[in-house]
């Protein structure tokens, strides 16, 4: 809405409808990308890893999905209602910042919030093993 007062696009109903709609979209990226980062932390506690992995298996969806849904939008600025024209700015605007956000700031941000977990010793570490029917 700050976007739309600075640019002079009026504050109507419909417009307000859009902007939800786009910050929903976005939203459910985000969702995805730190939810796989959170999988990801919690299988090895390596936060850079965590982070790669992430972008490599969240980030490309990210990148096409956001592409897609910009690509098919721009045939919204050839119609007549201002409304539709209003609906692709808006649109198009929200989700490359959304995407700079998911696949730059969020990433910044995990590594701020999150650390390096220390490795855990398994069973086998810890437990001696018995050898030839002794203990080592």
């Amino acid at each position: 809405a700050g976007f739309m007062v600075l640019v002079e696009i009026p504050l109507t109903l419909g417009n307000i409808m859009n902007a939800s709609l786009a910050l929903g979209i976005c939203a459910d990226d985000t969702i995805h990308f730190l939810h796989y980062f959170q999988i990801r932390y919690r299988k090895h506690g390596m936060v850079e890893r965590a982070i790669q992995e992430s972008m490599h298996h969240t980030g490309r969806a990210i990148v096409i999905t956001t592409s897609v849904l910009g690509i098919s939008t721009l045939v919204f600025l050839c119609a007549n209602l201002s409304s539709y024209q209003s609906f692709t700015y808006l649109m198009s605007l929200t989700v490359c910042l959304a995407v700079i956000a998911d696949l730059v700031l969020a990433a910044a941000v995990l590594r701020i919030v999150y650390r390096d977990k220390a490795p855990v010793a398994t069973c086998a570490e810890t437990v001696p093993m018995p050898m030839h029917g002794k203990l080592a």
